[in-house]
């Protein structure tokens, strides 16, 4: 290890995912800060390659990744395709987020989003749809 301290045959090494996504070494003084535009392409360069892990790294990573991911691209377009996003009338800034750890982490304050559903889209009666 980096300290020089040795860790014997077989032992167990756990990696605290969360601890290394809050890490400021990485992610700067406000890394506790939820910023989404950290992660746009223009800002997003961590620096490591294991800085940013959320379905860990390396030969034992999670191996439902890739079906996690298209599972939310599917679930995300379908949900965006009847209902629309509406935030907040007057947009504050983000206070610190409360989460509680389960099987999922959640927010404890609730979400500051709605969702109205999308007017039906009218059909004709050849079964075209109409814009």
């Amino acid at each position: 290890m980096a300290s020089g301290r040795v860790l014997p045959a077989g032992s167990g090494v756990v990696i605290s995912i969360w601890g290394v996504h809050r890490n400021p070494k990485y992610w700067g003084p406000d890394a506790e800060h939820f910023d989404p535009d950290r992660f746009l392409p223009e800002r997003f360069n961590p620096g490591h390659h294991c800085s940013f892990m959320p379905f860990s790294s390396g030969p034992r990573n999670c191996p439902g990744y890739q079906y996690a991911l298209m599972s939310m691209k599917t679930a995300l377009s379908t949900i965006l395709r009847s209902y629309k996003v509406v935030g907040e009338r007057e947009p504050t800034a983000i206070p610190r987020i409360r989460v509680k750890i389960d099987i999922m982490m959640k927010d404890i304050d609730g979400y500051r989003v709605a969702l109205t559903r999308r007017r039906p889209r009218a059909v004709s009666s050849d079964n075209r749809e109409n814009a």
